[in-house]
């Protein structure tokens, strides 16, 4: 092979490492406690990703920034030491 195809393959090769590595992902909003992303910006629909607060009792909001709440991330609460309930009401 010549050095120019194995300059080629390895660059390939990097970036497909990087994608890998570091996935392009939507960046996070916030409203009060918070940080959602938008799952379809046609549809109006938002998954939350983190809550920051700090209550015992929570009931999830139906809407965060003009979007309907439709799911909840898988670490959405990992870091919330003072939480006991989580409370989802129907639309």
């Amino acid at each position: 092979m010549s050095g120019k195809i194995k300059r080629g393959l390895g660059l390939l090769l990097s970036l497909l490492l990087c994608a890998w590595l570091f996935p392009m992902t939507a960046s996070a909003a916030t409203a009060g406690d918070y940080e959602y992303y938008v799952i379809d910006e046609t549809a109006k629909t938002a998954e939350i990703i983190q809550y920051t607060g700090n209550a015992a009792d929570l009931e999830i909001p139906k809407t965060l920034g003009g979007y309907s709440v439709t799911s909840i991330g898988e670490e959405a609460f990992s870091r919330c030491d003072t939480l006991t309930s989580v409370t989802i009401r129907k639309a």
